[in-house]
């Protein structure tokens, strides 16, 4: 669904990705993991149009999608979660839903895709109109996946959703991802909880110094001396 050949970007002169290799089939969770400064928010910001590539080649559903604007990659059906939520704080958890339904091709699905989100999510059909930004951390969390969903995604990436969550609501978080997998979504997780991210993926990718070091199933990652010893401190 997603193959990333020999890209390279960065920022101005500054290049953060170099050469990186990377495919993503459908209705897999493929991981992607690294320590702080590798370039995987560089790399997301690239495939979703943020930034413009250098050198190499994005294909989504085999069209070439390099420097595509983000609104005409989202209409393709692939959608990123940003991290930190970025949602609409004074707009209320409907309204915040409704702007993910913005794009023309999720229109017609709106209302189940909305039924979709409320089942995944109970909590927010509770706190239909209350202002985003007054919800709990794990509730903005839902509500940022959830809005991702109402675009109506074929490929949804989530960056870092995890972030400022107990170790109770990460794990929770976990097992509604592996929910949006079985039903159809295919997924692509950015994560810094290795292990997790890693034990759930059917494949995954080790980022340093913007290029890819380790690729593998998630199991056999969690199984390799390197990584053990740099990510999993043992």
């Amino acid at each position: 669904m997603l193959k990333i050949s020999g890209l390279s970007a960065g920022y101005g002169d500054i290049l953060v990705i170099r050469g990186l290799d990377l495919e993503v089939k459908e209705r897999e969770l493929v991981s992607l993991v690294g320590a702080n400064g590798a370039g995987k928010t560089t790399l997301l910001k690239t495939v979703s149009g943020l930034l413009r590539t250098k050198s190499g080649t994005i294909e989504f559903v085999g069209e070439k999608i390099n420097n595509l604007e983000p609104y005409q990659i989202v209409a393709r059906g692939l959608v990123q979660v940003p991290e930190g939520r970025k949602l609409f704080p004074h707009l209320s958890v409907l309204e915040n839903l409704e702007m993910g339904a913005y794009p023309k091709a999720a229109k017609p699905h709106k209302k189940a895709n909305l039924e979709r989100v409320f089942n995944l999510f109970p909590d927010l059909k509770a706190k239909i109109k209350q202002r985003a930004g007054t919800l709990s951390g794990g509730q903005q969390q839902m509500l940022a996946i959830g809005r991702g969903l109402m675009a109506n995604p074929r490929l949804l990436i989530l960056d870092e959703p995890s972030i400022g969550l107990s170790p109770l609501l990460t794990q929770t978080m976990f097992e509604t991802i592996k929910q949006i997998k079985v039903q159809g979504v295919t997924v692509l997780l950015v994560e810094q909880n290795v292990h997790h991210a890693l034990n759930m993926a059917d494949r995954g990718y080790v980022l340093e110094q913007g290029k890819v070091v380790l690729h593998g199933t998630g199991h056999e990652l969690l199984r390799n001396e390197h990584l053990k010893k740099a990510y999993l401190g043992m």
